[in-house]
């Protein structure tokens, strides 16, 4: 065996041996998007819950380190068209979540692949506008807010994670005299990020390579 063959070869292992618990492994690992969803609820001051309705999700991850166990990251996205009655019109939203430079979310296992976990704080920034209601339109708007503690789930089944978050006010503004609250619960599903699939693909290309150099080849 040629010596870089053999470097490889054990390169190859020692990553098969760092991933073979598959997402579960001893570092955190990044699930890049692949589905979901958020539920909002619009409030208007006075009036109330005006819709309830769910929204697709449109990215991007979230950070899950199964040793620890704790959630560490997260960024997810939500855009939608939200029809709010004769009033307010059509909302146009698109809200960002990240966790911030104090997060913390620590977890607990309740079985095989699931956890709960409980953290904070995260950063909300939003861009609005409204159009078509009585009170008139209201430009393409920024809004930043800070939701300081939430809670949720984290599945891991195979090479795929599903992260909920709880019902959280997410951010508020006021459009002629009336407060509008959004709220949202969260269910993000995604896969390991592409770095890690490439990093198994070395360890198996490795481990060929160490054999066909050998001479002595892989039998079935």
């Amino acid at each position: 065996m040629a010596i870089g063959s053999t470097r490889l070869f054990y390169v190859g292992i020692g990553l098969v041996l760092a991933f073979a618990a598959g997402p579960a492994g001893a570092t955190p690992i990044q699930y890049d998007f692949t589905g979901g969803t958020a539920t909002l609820e619009v409030e208007v001051s006075g009036i109330g819950t005006v819709v309830d309705t769910t929204a697709p999700l449109v990215g991007t991850f979230a950070t899950f380190d199964a040793m620890v166990p704790a959630l560490t990251d997260v960024n997810w996205v939500i855009a939608d068209t939200i029809p709010l009655g004769l009033l307010l019109g059509t909302l146009d939203v698109n809200v960002v979540v990240t966790d911030n430079a104090v997060f913390s979310a620590p977890a607990t296992a309740t079985g095989p692949g699931t956890y709960d976990w409980s953290g904070g704080s995260f950063d909300v920034l939003a861009t609005v506008a409204l159009s078509g209601g009585l009170a008139g339109p209201l430009g393409p708007t920024q809004f930043s807010s800070n939701v300081p503690t939430a809670d949720g789930t984290v599945t891991i089944a195979g090479n795929t994670a599903t992260f909920t978050a709880s019902r959280q006010a997410m951010f508020s503004f006021v459009h002629s005299g009336k407060t509008v609250t959004i709220f949202s619960t969260i269910s993000f599903t995604g896969v390991p990020e592409p770095g890690l699939a490439a990093l198994l693909l070395v360890a198996g290309g490795g481990f060929w390579a160490s054999q066909r150099r050998s001479g002595r080849g892989v039998r079935a």
